[in-house]
Parts: structure tokens; C-alpha cells; sequence
């Protein structure tokens, strides 16, 4: 609140000032909290004195995010950007992002955006024979990309090297890093200069073209940030997965999940900050970030629950009862056919008699599967019966099972020295 009200200040002080800014979740932030200026800062977006530079959700690590957070970050930063200031953004300012795929080029054009701008990696870990270049995907796809290779500069340093370098640079300027506001003193250093004038970040490009063509992957040699922090990685694709499969089955169940799944990627998309996923922030900001990644996997997960039962209610088992208790359903939302191993678990007690002994299965068209009993979540024998089987479901599809008791004796082995293992086969000790 207090940097958008410094740089609404200058530009009643300076009509040349323009600033730079648009990351959705902060702009929600203020409209929650300071409505007044949230409508003062749509106003000067219509006046083209507040630029919206970014065009995703947050500045995201892009290389842990899966391919299809990319283009959320584009959808719904550009969708907010849409409905909230009628227009979209034609440039992403990614200037603190550690590496940048080489898929990039691509969503970036497919989401609108031109032009991009980043900072690492430095030109001590990749060399460019100039800091503008076209930077092209496989297929073919381009967006006009700068390095900013010195961003943490003072605006006086920044000047002197801008009037040094033999063709026009964009400089960062702004109270911190790169990102707030700037002072009355860096706008006056920018007015006595006879070269530096204040400009849009998409006003840069305007006009510019180059004949060096980039094709390949930017990332940066500090390779800290894609070690660091494993769990809160784990999370943001499990999370992903998760959001992605309760999408689906909202199609196959024709349900309208839409606001709350897209809730769930906001907060998915915002812990992708590049900071957060890099495993770079403070120690405390790890217990937000969790608890978003864990709202969001809960209710995706609870979204793909309620749709599957809603359709599996509908499927005509291939077991009827008296003779088979229980059926089984298998899903797989991926997009290959699943061929593999898949465990599963019945309850006999107490709405059963109690069993302990063998299990196999049989799919509607009367193919049968042998099972393996393995060790029950419930340890309690004849309560429940817990087994491995192996068999194909289809893609985005499912395949139902009915239970089959064999009355075969289930042998269970125990193991007296747990440090020295023996079957007819191998001997472990360990």
C-alpha cells in the first residue's frame, strides 16, 4: 500500500513519471483493503501513466512449475488483467526468475505476451552476444527478450552505465532490489540526465528488432534454488497433479467446479513465486506456503472424489451380491493406459463374516486376476483383506472388478531377526 501511494504521489509531482506494475494478487490486496486506490490506479492504467508489465499471475520459477502451470500463470494473469482493467498485458517482466525454460517462447506467445524481460542468468553464467535477442522455441514460436544484466544498481550507477553502453539499455530503478517505488531524488537524477527518459517496459521493445536469434534454455549455473527446499517442491506437484485430475473429472462428470478449482490455482500459482519455490525465502514464510499447497490439494482431492462416486454410482458392476460383497473400481486420469501394479482393500467385519483367506478378481468380460494378500492398514486378522494385482486401465478412464474370496490359505511369514531376512529364493542380513 505504502509503494502504490508513493508512485501515485509522483505522478501528480512528475506528468513524465510512469510506473511499472502488475502482479494480480497484490492488486487484490488493495482492492480489499484500500478500495479508493485500487479505482485511483485504474485510472491511471487508462491514462497510460501505470503500465501493466507483467502479465502472470506472480514473477514464478520456471523451471520446477510443470509446463501447464506456465499457461495457467498466463490465463489468469491476463484474464485478471482483462476484467479488471480491460486490457492485457503484451510484455511479462520476469526480471528475478532463475532460469527460463526453452518451451517458453511459446506459451508466452500463445498467452498474448511479445516481449520479455529477465535478469538471470548473468552473463557470468551464459553468454549472449547482445542483451536483446529473438528468443525462439522448437516450433517455432518467438518473443523479443532483454537481459537487464546489473539490476541492483542505484539510479545515478544506473545512469552512467546506460550513457557508457554504445545502444540503448532499460534500467531498473526503485526504492529496494527492483520493485518499489522510486524517490523523488532517482526521478530528479533521471530529469538532469540527457540521455535517460522514462519509459514504459513495453515502450522499450516499440520499434526495436534485431537479427540475433537465441534457441535454447537460460538458466542460471547457481543451481541452489533447484536443490533447495525439497518438501514445499513436492507439494507444489502434488498439487498440480491434484488440480489437474479434478479438472478432468469435472468434465467426466459434467460438474461445475470452475470457482473453486480456479481458487485453488491462484493459490498454487502464487507459491510458485520464484522466491518460495526456489526455497530462498525466510524460514516462516514456508508455513503459508504449505497451507496453501495443502487447501489446494484438499480440495481438489475432494472435488475428485465427489465426481468420481458421482459417476462410478452410475457404472453396472460385474459382481452382484450375495455372492461377491464387494466391487471395485478403478480409475486412471492420466493421459497413457495404465499398466501396472495397483493395490486395494476390502472390509469384511462386521457388516461380513470375517475372512482371512485368498483373493482374485474378475473384470467384466470374465478375465480373472490373481492377487498377493499383503499387510492390511488394520492390522486385525480376518477384519480386512488388503492385495496387489496387476492389470491395463485405460486412459481417462476406468475398469470395474468384482471380489472374488478363493477360501486359499494365506501364509504369513514372520520374521523373528528383522536384521537377517530368508526365503527360498534370496538371504539378506542387514
Amino acid at each position: 500500500s505504502a509503494t502504490f501511494r508513493s508512485a501515485l504521489d509522483r505522478m501528480e509531482e512528475y506528468p513524465e513519471f510512469i510506473y511499472s506494475f502488475s502482479t494480480p494478487p497484490v492488486f487484490e490486496w488493495i482492492k480489499k483493503t484500500s478500495p479508493e486506490m485500487f479505482d485511483e490506479i485504474k485510472r491511471r492504467v487508462a491514462e497510460g501513466r501505470w503500465e501493466l508489465a507483467e502479465g502472470w499471475w506472480v514473477q514464478p520459477d520456471c523451471m520446477t512449475p510443470s509446463g501447464e502451470s506456465l499457461v495457467r500463470q498466463g490465463l489468469y494473469g491476463q484474464r485478471y488483467l482483462m476484467e479488471n482493467f480491460g486490457r492485457y498485458s503484451d510484455t511479462v517482466f520476469n526480471i528475478d526468475s532463475f532460469g527460463h525454460p526453452a518451451t517458453l517462447p511459446q506459451i508466452l506467445e500463445k498467452s498474448r505476451i511479445k516481449n520479455y524481460v529477465f535478469c538471470r542468468p548473468e552473463g557470468r553464467h551464459i553468454h549472449l552476444d547482445a542483451p536483446l535477442f529473438n528468443w525462439k522455441s522448437a516450433d517455432g514460436s518467438s518473443v523479443l527478450a532483454y537481459r537487464d544484466d546489473s539490476p541492483y544498481m542505484d539510479t545515478a550507477a544506473a545512469i552512467k552505465g546506460a550513457e557508457e553502453c554504445p545502444y540503448d539499455s532499460m534500467k531498473v530503478y526503485g526504492v529496494t532490489d527492483h520493485g518499489g517505488a522510486p524517490t523523488k531524488k532517482s526521478i530528479d537524477e533521471i530529469r538532469q540526465s540527457k540521455n535517460a527518459v522514462c519509459s514504459m517496459v513495453s515502450g522499450f521493445f516499440e520499434g526495436r528488432s534485431t537479427d540475433y536469434t537465441v534457441e535454447r534454455e537460460l538458466l542460471t549455473g547457481d543451481f541452489g534454488v533447484y536443490a533447495n527446499n525439497t518438501g514445499i517442491k513436492a507439494l507444489n506437484r502434488r498439487a498440480e497433479y491434484a488440480l489437474l485430475n479434478a479438472e478432468k473429472t469435472s468434465v467426466i462428470s459434467d460438474s461445475d467446479d470452475r470457482e473453486r478449482l480456479t481458487e485453488c490455482w491462484h493459490d498454487v500459482l502464487f507459491d510458485q513465486f520464484h522466491d518460495i519455490l526456489g526455497g530462498a525465502c525466510i524460514k516462516e514464510a514456508y508455513s503459508d506456503a504449505r497451507a496453501l499447497y495443502g487447501m489446494a490439494i484438499s480440495t481438489a482431492n475432494e472435488i475428485t472424489h465427489y465426481n468420481l462416486q458421482r459417476v462410478t454410482n452410475q457404472i453396472s458392476m460385474p459382481g452382484k451380491n450375495p455372492d461377491n460383497a464387494w466391487n471395485i473400481v478403478v480409475w486412471n486420469l492420466n493421459a497413457a493406459v495404465y499398466d501396472g501394479y495397483i493395490e486395494a482393500e476390502v472390509q469384511w467385519a462386521h457388516e461380513f463374516p470375517w475372512y482371512s483367506g485368498g483373493i482374485a478378481l474378475e473384470d467384466g468380460d470374465g478375465k480373472r486376476y490373481e492377487c498377493q494378500i499383503i499387510r492390511e492398514r488394520s492390522v486385525i486378522p480376518g477384519f480386512r483383506s488388503r492385495f496387489l494385482f496387476k492389470a491395463q486401465i485405460p486412459s481417462v478412464g476406468y475398469k470395474a472388478f468384482k471380489v472374488i474370496k478363493t477360501g486359499e490359505e494365506v501364509v504369513r511369514q514372520t520374521i523373528d531377526d528383522p536384521w537377517h531376512i530368508s526365503t527360498d529364493i534370496f538371504d539378506v542380513t542387514l
